[in-house]
């Protein structure tokens, strides 16, 4: 029997390692659904529908394909002699993770963590524009804001992946519930920015 805390570690070790991996992936599939979006509902299209269901399949990926794919791996090296055994079960830890719901949940939440801090490093960037002060006040909002999203986001999709017997239900269910948190806040988002934008805060 493997240790419920072995595996919440080791789900956050797979999180810690795979997040900058789905910002990259993320980051290049929205490239290329936004680039011939034009017109004034482009960024409204692009925040609440394309970036929900690209960047929650992209983070969601750590506890649906990762642990599946290492765990063959460690499988195929426990054949060698001596470090065998260790890798063998290192293998089932590792392959926990996406199966018992404290694996898929702790894989998912740390990577979205991951995910968040390093989008929130992007925009705290982009917020130079701004002068000295748009980084950090750009990267205080988000830390308070989309970062927890994207947290409770996928969190949402590992546990009801994790938990529900049938797995294909699971993914639906939960892949459905991650998209809807972040495309509202999404759109919160983008509508707050159009009342700011155009005069309209207290009308």
């Amino acid at each position: 029997m493997i240790l419920t805390p072995v595996i919440a570690v080791t789900g956050v070790l797979l999180g810690l390692l795979y997040a900058p991996i789905s910002v990259v992936i993320a980051f290049l599939v929205e490239t290329v659904l936004t680039s011939g979006l034009s017109g004034p509902y482009r960024l409204i299209i692009a925040a609440v529908v394309v970036a929900p269901i690209v960047e929650e399949l992209s983070k969601g990926l750590g506890f649906l394909v990762v642990p599946r794919v290492l765990a063959g791996a460690l499988r195929l090296a426990s054949r060698f002699p001596v470090i065998g055994p260790t890798v063998g079960t290192a293998a089932k830890v590792v392959r926990e993770c996406g199966r018992r719901p404290v694996g898929t949940v702790t894989v998912a939440a740390t990577t979205a963590l991951g995910f968040g801090s390093m989008e929130n490093v992007f925009y705290a960037l982009v917020g130079l524009k701004f002068g000295l002060l748009g980084p950090i006040i750009v990267g205080f909002l988000r830390t308070f804001t989309s970062l927890p999203i994207h947290v409770i986001a996928t969190s949402s999709f590992g546990l009801l992946y994790g938990s529900l017997r049938r797995r294909w239900l699971g993914f639906a269910v939960g892949y459905s519930t991650a998209i809807s948190i972040h495309a509202a806040f999404n759109f919160a988002a983008v509508y707050a920015r159009y009342k700011v934008a155009h005069g309209l805060i207290g009308t």
